[in-house]
């Protein structure tokens, strides 16, 4: 995020909670020549600024930081558990891996999941060959 589009939401902001820079300036012990600049853009905003400023308006940073971290984590988790699956599947026999894929794909379309993930369970199952010709397996 660039330093106008942070400027540019603190802004609307204060104004949604229906404060002034006087207001804001005395609330935070921020100087108002220093609010000021902060929000006409003549100058950066410093870090300790900021977090005051948010706090102030009712934005807990760290407990932002502390959802996103978690996030971040959960999709880790996701993606280790997407491969345990496909392990699983994989060292399923080929009718079982068909059949057991074919359950989670109909139960993927009752649940939320993007199109991209019910796609790529589509083309995982379209993948599995299920009838032996020779040595090797055909759909």
């Amino acid at each position: 995020m660039d330093s106008s589009n942070l400027v540019y939401l603190l802004c609307a902001l204060i104004k949604k909670q229906r404060k002034n820079q006087s207001s804001l300036a005395r609330e935070t012990g921020i100087s108002y020549s220093s609010l000021n600049s902060y929000l006409n853009e003549n100058r950066d905003i410093q870090s300790s600024s900021l977090i005051t400023l948010l706090n102030e308006l009712g934005i807990n940073l760290e407990e932002i930081l502390e959802a996103k971290v978690k996030e971040r984590h959960s999709d880790k988790i996701d993606i280790e558990v997407g491969h345990n699956v496909t392990k699983i599947l994989l060292g399923l026999n080929p009718i079982s891996r068909k059949t057991l894929t074919s359950t989670i794909l109909s139960y993927a379309k009752k649940s939320h999941l993007k199109k991209t993930e019910i796609q790529a369970l589509k083309d995982f199952e379209s993948k599995i060959k299920t009838i032996s010709e020779g040595n090797r397996y055909v759909n």
